[in-house]
């Protein structure tokens, strides 16, 4: 529902409110907002049911003034002998938070029950020291939030930008895969050191990310006839060819050892026609995905079809200009990853602030 009287969920206490209740994601009708608990600013909201016991009991402040109500599995603490806010910094912190992960049960789903949140132990400095401690925190949340906001708008424009440059211009001429690259299945390898094997970095269909990120990789050893079969060089893709998340998309830079393993795919440009960036960039554009989608075996486990690399769907404009959109999108996407780098150590600095002055260790007064 979108319309309606705004509501809480407790599980939008781990996807959508940090610290604050500020906006709402969900509605219901006035039928049963009537017997639904009403919810006021300052109210703080403790996420009761949860996944995992070490992040059970997310809490937020309410920080708004509109009419709203609370959903289920939430508890409301309402007090007017501390700070809310700084009470939601404090509640959320490493120190309750492991209070909390000790006494929650269940392992399926798990829960924390008001009795057990009643004996959670807090230290409370004097209100003058917990508003201090409140301001601070949430000038450095704010910071982060920032850095999300821009990092948030500079993907939206990356992704209006991409939609203009790969618009399949009239004067493009359509390829196939097969036809500006050579496609190679990777494998497995192995556990053991054998005579001859070299030690392999493996790329996996789980180590890419949907943005095009190597995150993680497998180290086995293959032998020369499958090392030659499945390297993987610079400028190479590596595309997901198996499983949930099919058609992941990685361009090498030039990492040593590294090769392709069973579930994904290969693929090495042939420079005289294509820019490897070029098609790693269409891969992971809503026109590759279009593609993707309609190329899959759809199965309890989705496979891409050969005919995603035969048929010519693949749009190319001189290499000049192939060379010049790859250079804009690859330019928009350091700019994104370097504000990711700035977000993360802020967070980190955030994290740090808040264990300090949360245990004492820091005094603001």
């Amino acid at each position: 529902m979108s319309q309606g009287i705004p509501c809480v969920r407790y599980g939008e206490l781990y996807t959508l409110h940090r610290y604050f209740i500020r906006e709402f994601g969900s509605f219901v009708g006035e039928h049963v907002a009537r017997s639904a608990t009403p919810i006021r600013r300052g109210d703080l909201l403790i996420a009761t049911s949860g996944e995992t016991k070490a992040d059970i009991g997310p809490t937020a402040v309410v920080d708004s003034d509109e009419q709203a109500v609370a959903g289920g599995d939430l508890v409301i603490f309402r007090t007017t002998e501390a700070d809310p806010t700084f009470l939601a910094y404090l509640l959320n912190s490493h120190d309750l938070q492991t209070q909390k992960a000790k006494v929650a049960k269940g392992d399926a789903v798990v829960h924390i029950y008001t009795a057990d949140l009643r004996d959670l132990l807090v230290n409370l400095p004097e209100l003058t020291e917990q508003r201090a401690i409140a301001s601070a925190l949430s000038d450095a949340s704010a910071w982060v939030e920032s850095l999300d906001a821009l990092i948030a708008k500079k993907r939206s424009t990356r992704i209006a930008v991409c939609q203009s440059l790969l618009a399949n211009w009239s004067d493009w001429t359509s390829v196939s895969l097969s036809e500006v690259t050579s496609r190679a299945s990777g494998c497995w390898g192995h556990d053991q050191l054998f005579d001859g094997a070299s030690l392999c970095n493996v790329i996996r269909a789980g180590d890419i990310t949907p943005s095009g990120k190597l995150v993680s990789i497998a180290q086995r050893y293959l032998s020369p006839t499958e090392l030659s079969k499945s390297e993987v060089l610079k400028n190479d893709i590596v595309i997901t060819a198996s499983g949930n998340g099919l058609g992941k998309t990685w361009l090498s830079d030039g990492r040593a050892d590294m090769a392709a393993s069973n579930f994904v795919r290969r693929l090495r440009a042939d420079g005289a026609r294509v820019i490897p960036a070029f098609i790693a960039h269409v891969l992971l554009s809503d026109v590759g995905r279009r593609q993707l989608d309609s190329h899959t075996a759809t199965s309890a486990y989705p496979n891409l079809m050969p005919s995603f690399f035969e048929e010519e769907w693949l749009r190319l404009p001189s290499l000049d200009e192939q060379r010049a959109i790859a250079g804009v999108l690859t330019e928009m996407d350091c700019e994104i990853d370097a504000l990711v780098a700035q977000r993360d150590k802020a967070e980190l600095i955030r994290q740090g602030m808040a264990q300090d002055i949360l245990s004492g260790k820091v005094r603001l007064v």
